[in-house]
């Protein structure tokens, strides 16, 4: 199993080859125009108010009302001329809720998945554990946060009662920090804001987060909807996040934040 920082390196070199590519088979003078279009739209008078809830780096960061998935909204909205406004709290005036999964318990119009979450379970190297099922939790302490038996789907909610200790967190921090003192066998989350809390978050004395960790995928990747009130603005933005992945700015938005 390769060190994490081994992992990122190889990781980097992969999207960075890439980028190169990307570069090479798109017009640098289509990219440009793209750019100028985004600028311009951002500063429309159309305003959509969106809810962002509860800041998960690197999918939302409060600091300067940035992260991957805000960068994805904010950018497909501009390309359709909105420009968008924040708050966290639910009120009637919200154009736009980010939400979890679609269904249709909630009056609106369901966009598009524009971007997916990757829940996998995570232990330390060291341990050599094995784990290629949902079912090989059975009988582990697992950690996760409050929201991981509505996230995690049906199958981990079933077997939640043969979990040897299944612990709920509210702070996806503490998980890290368990993980990494012994005091759980795995974690089951996002692998992206997992790494961005080691990252750049500080654990306490004495947690070593340089401990080799392996990752177990044995969870689908979670897509990620947003329930608009208008169905003109909801199409307006499925249009918009089609055009950035066109152009190849998804793509530079998600490597932007280290997401896999």
């Amino acid at each position: 199993m390769l060190p994490r920082s081994l992992k990122n390196k190889a990781l980097t070199s992969i999207l960075e080859l890439g980028c190169v590519f990307a570069f090479l088979f798109t017009m640098p003078v289509v990219a440009q125009e793209i750019a100028q279009e985004i600028a311009h739209n951002k500063m429309a008078h159309k305003v959509v108010r969106l809810q962002v809830g509860i800041a998960l780096p690197p999918y939302v960061i409060n600091k300067g009302n940035s992260g991957a998935e805000l960068d994805i909204i904010r950018e497909a909205l501009a390309f359709e001329g909105y420009r968008i406004t924040l708050a966290l709290r639910e009120t009637a005036k919200h154009d736009v809720m980010r939400v979890v999964s679609s269904g249709n318990e909630l009056g609106g119009c369901y966009s598009k998945p524009y971007i997916f979450y990757r829940n996998v379970a995570i232990s330390l190297s060291s341990r050599r554990l094995i784990v290629d099922g949902i079912g090989d939790l059975r009988g582990q302490r697992v950690i996760g946060t409050s929201s991981a038996a509505e996230t995690l789907g049906v199958n981990f909610t079933n077997i939640l009662s043969d979990i040897k200790g299944f612990d709920e967190v509210l702070e996806v921090r503490e998980q890290n920090v368990r993980l990494f003192n012994g005091q759980t066998d795995l974690v089951v989350g996002d692998i992206n804001i997992f790494n961005w809390m080691v990252e750049n978050t500080e654990l306490p004395n004495p947690v070593d987060s340089s401990q080799s960790i392996a990752v177990h995928p044995i969870f689908e990747p979670s897509p990620k909807y947003l329930l608009f009130r208008d169905p003109v603005i909801c199409e307006a933005f499925n249009r918009g996040v089609e055009r950035l992945e066109q152009s190849g700015r998804y793509q530079e938005i998600l490597n932007a934040y280290g997401l896999f």
